[in-house]
């Protein structure tokens, strides 16, 4: 956010709706005049002068404001269809034809309620899995400005790389997990479709496939208790943030800028 931007925020006192109004009408505007081709069906004028539009991409935009909420909702998601795949692969039975996957026989299509289950489940669970990929990449920014905010210290770069190593970190110990996992059952090499089945080899799908995953979401979970950073909170971090820089800017030195601007002198402002 520019600091042309955080100075209306602050010295206007207007609400968190008249921001993202703002910030939509901002964005229409510059994409308008930018882009080459105008992604939109109407254009930006007619937009701009639609009021219902308008409230209808509000009420959207405000609906995805807090990284909190929408990581939370989608985990929560995942994990409770996990628990779901987690009872249909419990009773996988070998031999019996109702409870193992079964999509095409000799006599063509074949699905069985099992298959049929596992699919819904698994699909709706991975997916809300898989759309928290990105979430917590503009968390990290949240968590940049909530330090500024707290130490006065600008460190978006620490925050990142702490980011990645932790993430590099988790995806290269994967291998290595199923490696172990693999050879505590006796498997020479990892598995493929045309292995032989291994006595515990379910036990080692079950474990790596929904038990990791849902002690990771439930942590997640858990640990989300405490993030504070919703969208209101973070609006008022940013405004507090804004107004120190502009003191310090002034000659006003960190310390009195960081004692004296808190959240109640900016709202009040």
């Amino acid at each position: 956010m520019s600091d042309s931007k955080n100075e209306r925020n602050v010295g206007s006192g207007t609400t968190g709706q008249e921001n993202i109004r703002q910030a939509i009408l901002d964005f229409i505007t510059f994409e308008d005049e930018t882009s080459q081709v105008w992604p939109w069906a109407m254009t930006a004028e007619e937009i701009l002068q639609n009021e219902e539009i308008l409230q209808k991409i509000a009420v959207t935009v405000r609906s995805d404001i807090s990284g909190k909420a929408s990581l939370t909702r989608y985990v929560a998601v995942a994990f409770v269809c996990y628990i779901g795949v987690l009872a249909i692969l419990l009773m996988w039975k070998q031999g019996d034809p109702s409870r193992t996957f079964s999509i095409m026989g000799e006599n063509g299509l074949s699905l069985n309620l099992y298959t049929v289950l596992f699919i819904l489940l698994f699909g709706v669970g991975y997916g809300a899995y898989y759309a928290t990929a990105d979430m917590p990449i503009p968390m990290v920014a949240d968590c940049a400005d909530y330090e500024t905010y707290r130490s006065g210290k600008f460190i978006p770069g620490i925050m990142g790389t702490l980011f990645s190593l932790v993430d590099k970190l988790v995806s290269s110990l994967s291998a290595t997990v199923v490696g172990v996992a693999c050879t505590a059952i006796g498997l020479e090499s990892l598995p493929t479709k045309s292995t032989p089945y291994t006595p515990g080899m379910n036990v080692v799908v079950i474990v790596l496939f929904c038990v990791i995953p849902m002690v990771a979401w439930a942590l997640t979970l858990w640990s989300m208790k405490g993030y504070e950073l919703d969208g209101e909170r973070v609006k008022t971090i940013q405004a507090v943030n804004a107004a120190r820089k502009e003191a310090v800017a002034g000659g006003m030195s960190l310390e009195r800028a960081m004692a004296e601007i808190t959240d109640e002198s900016v709202k009040t402002a």
